[in-house]
């Protein structure tokens, strides 16, 4: 558990705190704006805020400038735009509640989760090249713990969803060429697989928790529902064994995957150790779903819509396509009408039948006949796109220019938007839907889809296509 610290203004450690903010966004509760303290000497370099981005019940999050000492360089990996020794970074505070109630424990639980993978993939980056990196880690003194890491300018949520009935901003193509999305999709795998070889399952896989850096570079982010699976096979052999009805190990659906992206397993029941890996396939089908569509795939408001949702794209389980389901509280509670699959019917015109042949497979509803990440990956739809397995740079450049490979031409487009983002920023016109969706996906995962925004009135699967 990490420390608790003495009270005091939340945002007495950074260097900024009279800028045009809302203070009751950044001030402990109960203290005013102007009983700030001095600037606390607690951090290895200064940072002065430039906005809030977003924020949680567990987190928020900033951009910030991290203002190095003049002999001090930044880190190899393209954490700062400029070059030089004032890098813009991201700053991710994790609140520590105190008390004990559940929901409380389970914040600090996901926090702890989340500076622990952290760690990890900074101290093994040649294993873990996707994962957002980690530059510095701060205990401020109002009861957080403040993660500093390097700054990506969209996420794939905001490049990919158009923005319902507002105004779309033009940096992002209205419809994505085909081999671009299978490009795009195919780094969000290989990500996932650089987890699951190491033996740790996301949990939380949407599109809003996969960044995109101003080179074209992915990177996942958001581990306070990742989990290792050899930890929660343990956890899960303890809990058998033991009287107690709960771990401290264990943690709730409703903090463990958003509710538009979890899985049928996740949403009818818990899940059990083998299931685990399968979840993140089923969050990547959903991805590679809004991908293809340029908007969400389900618009439910609770567990049963969802559960209903996914069995009308999907079709209803059978004691044939998945026995276990019948085991489930869901099916001895309740009975859906026999449907069938209808992701042919609604994804062919979209896709290859190649690609309709691996969203079926990741859409599978029963986890053991779900495809792997790794079998994925090696589908023959990638290579029908012209998809090389080779990856982005990690250089600080972006690699703007060039000509013939999928790789190239998705650079030339995140290079524009990234200019066009800056010309609208520098003239003080920064759109209202860059500044709610830049970064957003940084605060820790809840279970109701807060970061959805399709469509306002859109009841289910069938009209939205």
């Amino acid at each position: 558990m990490f420390s608790a610290a003495p009270s005091s203004p939340t945002w007495s450690s950074y260097d900024g705190i009279d800028e045009d903010v809302e203070f009751s966004d950044l001030i402990e509760e109960g203290r005013a704006a102007g009983d700030a303290d001095p600037l606390r000497k607690t951090l290895k370099h200064a940072l002065k805020k430039i906005r809030m981005i977003s924020r949680g019940a567990q987190g928020a999050v900033y951009s910030a400038r991290r203002l190095l000492p003049a002999s001090s360089s930044p880190p190899s990996s393209s954490a700062n735009d400029s070059g030089n020794s004032d890098m813009v970074v991201a700053v991710k505070r994790l609140f520590h509640n105190d008390g004990g109630c559940y929901a409380a424990q389970n914040t600090i639980i996901c926090a702890e989760r989340e500076v622990m993978f952290l760690k990890r993939f900074a101290s093994q980056p040649k294993q873990f090249p996707h994962m957002i990196q980690l530059l510095d880690i701060l205990h401020a003194p109002a009861r957080e713990t403040c993660v500093v890491m390097e700054h990506c300018s969209f996420s794939l949520a905001s490049a990919a969803i158009r923005a319902g009935k507002r105004v779309r901003d033009p940096p992002w193509p209205e419809k994505w060429d085909s081999h671009i999305v299978a490009h795009v999709f195919h780094e969000v795998l290989v990500a996932l697989q650089e987890l699951h070889r190491a033996g740790i399952v996301h949990r939380d896989v949407k599109l809003s928790n996969v960044m995109i850096r101003r080179d074209g570079a992915i990177r996942l982010v958001d581990f306070g529902s990742a989990r290792d699976v050899v930890d929660a096979q343990a956890a899960e052999d303890m809990t058998t064994s033991s009287s107690s009805s709960s771990s401290g190990n264990a943690t709730p659906p409703a903090v463990r995957t958003t509710l538009l992206y979890r899985s049928p397993e996740g949403l009818v029941g818990a899940v059990p150790v083998q299931h685990l890996f399968a979840q993140d396939s089923w969050g990547a089908g959903v991805v590679f779903a809004e991908l293809l569509r340029g908007k969400h795939l389900f618009a439910a408001h609770g567990e049963l819509a969802m559960i209903n949702q996914v069995f009308s794209l999907i079709g209803a389980p059978t004691e044939e396509s998945w026995p276990e389901y019948f085991h489930s509280a869901v099916a001895q509670s309740f009975s859906f009408q026999a449907s069938p699959n209808i992701i042919k019917d609604k994804f062919e015109r979209l896709t290859s039948a190649s690609g309709v042949d691996l969203l079926s497979k990741l859409l599978c509803g029963n986890p053991r006949e779900r495809i792997s990440i790794h079998d994925a990956i090696n589908h023959p739809y990638f290579v029908e796109e012209g998809v090389v397995v080779s990856h982005l740079t990690t250089s600080d450049s972006p690699r703007c220019g060039g000509e013939g490979s999928v790789v190239e031409e998705w650079s030339k487009i995140v290079c524009h938007a990234d200019h066009i983002q800056k010309q609208q920023a520098a003239s003080g016109g920064m759109s209202q839907w860059t500044a709610q969706n830049l970064m957003q996906q940084l605060l820790m995962g809840g279970g109701g889809g807060d970061d959805d925004d399709d469509d306002s009135g859109d009841d289910g699967v069938d009209d939205r296509f």
